[in-house]
């Protein structure tokens, strides 16, 4: 299976976007973005890092767009430029995948976007397409048109987090908020140890439920509730791979964060 790993859409404006690898020791980089493999400060499409990894706009898109007062200030404290690119209705691609070379083990994607309006629908950043084909994709859901029951690994029935959500009395409810910005984080192929034991402890009449269908599409699923956040994400999502050697396991994924403007909440 082949997952490609970026695109950015929306409606949106974009401060900033960057892929840095992961070394061990402490980064004594100046910058934030100063061990950045790939840089898009949003003044053009150039990859601000190196020489190739250039975006292509798909739709509406103006790059250059200058910030204002503190919100430059701040870009420009932080290594930026001031500068924005607004989405308005197109999305960023990259022109080539092949120039996008980075340690398919460790690696970071860092990136701060605002909604005017604060409704984060549709996909974000990563990937378009089903469960099974994406790699990576940040995107606005309405928590309603999500699974309200699921199954345990031994199939009995419970609750989703997204029924906790809408649910007036759920315990993480936010009062009118059905929103989510969701993360969909999803391997090369699905960790035949955990499939196995599925099989084993769930009856197949209860198939498909989420639980099982995120087994079979190799993916993970945290999310953050839109009523909780401004108008302003900053983002870094870490993958670190890791092979547990006790277990024939084909890589096991930690996530490392899904960080918001008012909230941190991080995947099992």
């Amino acid at each position: 299976m082949n997952r490609p790993i970026l695109n950015f859409r929306k409606t949106v404006s974009i401060a900033a976007l960057a892929i840095l690898s992961i070394v061990p020791g402490i980064s004594r980089a100046e910058s934030p973005f100063g061990d950045a493999t790939h840089l898009w400060h949003m003044s053009d499409s150039s990859n601000a890092a190196g020489e190739i990894g250039s975006l292509t706009a798909q739709g509406p898109v103006e790059f250059g767009i200058s910030q204002e007062d503190s919100d430059k200030a701040a870009s420009l404290a932080r290594g930026g430029d001031g500068q924005v690119a607004r989405l308005q209705g197109g999305h960023l691609t990259l022109t080539n995948d092949a120039e996008l070379n980075i340690n398919p083990q460790q690696w970071s994607i860092a990136v701060r976007a605002c909604d005017p309006i604060g409704g984060w629908q549709g996909t974000i950043l990563g990937d378009t397409g089903n469960d099974r084909q994406v790699s990576i994709s940040l995107r606005g859901v309405d928590a309603r048109h999500k699974p309200m029951t699921d199954r345990n690994l031994r199939g009995g029935e419970l609750s989703t987090a997204y029924a906790w959500l809408i649910n007036p009395n759920g315990p993480r409810s936010v009062t009118g908020n059905t929103a989510l910005l969701e993360l969909v984080w999803g391997a090369q192929q699905a960790d035949e140890a955990r499939l196995n034991r599925l099989r084993d402890m769930q009856n197949e009449k209860n198939w498909p439920n989420p639980l099982q269908q995120d087994v079979v599409n190799a993916v993970m699923k945290p999310f953050f509730p839109v009523g909780l956040i401004d108008h302003v994400i900053h983002l870094t999502l870490t993958l670190d791979v890791a092979r547990n050697r006790s277990r024939d396991h084909a890589a096991g994924y930690r996530f490392g964060g899904l960080c918001v403007a008012r909230g941190y909440y991080c995947g099992r």
